[in-house]
């Protein structure tokens, strides 16, 4: 049922037909107001209706005598609300099952017929409008339902301190001068991929959107307690992301197409609607780069979101992102919230080591996820060993699992410069420090720097003129105890 369909012509033939015990019209089968419902169409009208009569009057309207039913008349045509004699006048008008003659409920009413009359037509707008407001209110929430359909569950409950990026991104999607492709960046565990979910939620409540898709490249996930899972199924290919995105379109007879038809089919539709497509772990898609200008050349009206551990901003057309860790603030507010959702807040426990712990990883959220995680199991003292010195955690977990792909993504310059900055100082060293000790070349270096940079791998202080780098503690722990032990 479309809200248009609901008419006042239309209304009165039900009510009628509600009257004299007569079938509906089809109309109702399609509503999804009454999906999943057991009530009739006529429990369901007294239900509207009985909602805007005072409890005075409502608890005894449906079991009454005609003559109780007079008395109620009465009574309410005294209280001079127009509105409630409306619902009165249409109630024991259409959905009483005392019947009652026009002219006798006029006289009840102590008005004439006429006015009796307009009381009902009165009552049949407001029934009308609540009508619509339900069919609307459910066509709406259908509509949220689809949009989220594709959308990946939330890891966690509650977010921390991403509220600020959400609006951000959401301006910026849904201006007319806006970006069309938006790439979130940072090191793994950052949170992109859950910036980006929590902006498509909030875009599948807003009806700027004809669907939202979510693809994801993602080969493997860390599991609540800390373990590599296999994800079945990752997209590594175009051809295999617009295989996805026609099957979520519902367009399967696109499947048996040449990858150029299917091409040009997803154009077309992304030409005629807007949609929202997130693609998630862009890096790990072989030749991710061609893969972003070929959806730059689809998009049409439709935006893209990217999420990937390598910066987007060589493309002038995308709007590139970095995520950024938490604020002192907000991790610790997630790691309080980590401990008492686990059941991990131990008797003792003060907010300095929260601290602690905040300040050895530098407010990565899924760091402090998994710090909470352990809480409980070892002692804060053992943790913050571990942090220190990488002893303290299992194989295969925190580390390996942020770091590691990477690792495996950058071309031996990178790694090489990589290891050799074991060797700064925790102030940093400059340019020249790096190439006299690395051993390499200058374009060698350039491309190094340049690739750490895209992987937030190096963090950078100084001054414009004399930049120092510097490595990321976590990225220093990775390098000391996954890749030096393994020489």
């Amino acid at each position: 049922m479309q809200p248009s369909e609901l008419t006042t012509e239309w209304l009165q033939a039900e009510l009628r037909a509600l009257r004299q015990g007569e079938p509906l019209s089809p109309t109702w089968e399609g509503s999804h107001q009454l999906e999943g419902a057991s009530a009739s169409v006529s429990a369901y009208l007294e239900q509207l209706v009985r909602a805007h009569i005072p409890p005075l009057y409502a608890d005894n309207i449906g079991t009454i005598s005609r003559a109780e039913a007079n008395t109620i008349i009465g009574r309410v045509f005294g209280t001079g609300d127009p509105n409630l004699e409306a619902w009165i006048a249409l109630y024991y008008r259409y959905l009483s099952p005392v019947k009652i003659s026009v002219e006798a409920l006029a006289e009840a009413a102590h008005v004439d017929v006429r006015q009796w009359r307009r009381r009902v037509t009165r009552g049949q707008d407001l029934l009308l409008e609540q009508l619509q407001q339900a069919e609307i209110a459910a066509h709406n929430q259908q509509r949220r339902l689809h949009l989220r359909q594709y959308l990946p569950p939330p890891e966690q409950l509650r977010l921390f301190g991403i509220q600020k990026h959400v609006e951000n991104l959401i301006t910026r999607l849904t201006s007319a001068e806006g970006p069309a492709l938006v790439g979130l960046d940072g090191l793994g565990g950052i949170g992109k991929t859950t910036l980006a979910q929590a902006v498509a939620e909030q875009l599948a409540a807003t009806e700027l959107f004809t669907d939202i898709l979510w693809v994801s490249a993602k080969q493997t996930r860390l599991s609540p307690v800390g373990e590599i899972q296999t994800l079945s199924a990752p997209v590594l290919t175009l051809d295999q992301l617009l295989l996805r995105l026609a099957t979520q379109l519902g367009r399967e007879d696109l499947i048996a197409c040449t990858p150029e038809n299917r091409t040009k089919a997803l154009s077309l539709t992304f030409h005629s609607a807007p949609y929202l497509v997130i693609v998630d772990n862009l890096e790990t898609m072989v030749d991710h780069q061609t893969l972003v200008l070929q959806l730059q050349s689809m998009r049409g009206m439709s935006h893209f979101i990217f999420t990937s551990r390598q910066s987007l901003r060589d493309y002038d057309f995308v709007y590139a992102f970095s995520v950024p860790p938490l604020s002192r603030e907000d991790s610790l507010a997630l790691l309080q919230y980590e401990l008492e959702h686990r059941n991990r807040w131990l008797p003792g426990m003060e907010i300095t080591d929260l601290l602690t712990l905040y300040q050895a990883v530098d407010g990565i959220p899924l760091a402090l996820k998994l710090l909470a995680a352990q809480l409980g199991r070892l002692p804060l003292v053992q943790i913050l060993e571990g942090l220190h010195n990488a002893r303290g955690m299992a194989s295969e977990t925190l580390y390996n699992f942020i770091y590691r792909h990477t690792w495996d993504l950058l071309q031996d310059p990178a790694r090489q410069l990589l290891l050799n900055m074991l060797l700064t100082s925790p102030q940093g060293e400059d340019f020249a420090w790096l190439q006299a000790t690395s051993g390499l070349s200058a374009p060698q270096m350039d491309t190094a720097i340049k690739q750490l940079q895209e992987y937030s791998l190096l963090l950078i202080s100084g001054s414009l003129q004399q930049p120092l780098y510097q490595l990321h503690r976590l990225t220093t722990t990775f390098l000391q105890t996954d890749i030096l032990s393994q020489w």
